[in-house]
């Protein structure tokens, strides 16, 4: 595969084991978002709608 991309062997390992690094990331945040996601709608608290939330972050005005 290295040959076909032009690429040293070691680059290729390098590549890849950094794209496997950035997916396993990625994964362990999502995992975490989605856990304190279920935690909070769990706990009963209230939701805020977007088209509420939006005048609060500024993102209401025209650009």
């Amino acid at each position: 595969m290295a040959k076909f991309e032009g690429l040293s062997l070691s680059e290729s390992i390098k590549r890849t084991m950094v794209e496997k690094y950035e997916n396993d990331y990625d994964l362990k945040v999502a995992e975490t978002s989605i856990a304190e996601f279920q935690k909070y709608i769990i706990s009963d608290k209230p939701v805020q709608s977007w088209e509420d939330l939006q005048p609060e972050l500024g993102l209401d005005r025209d650009v």
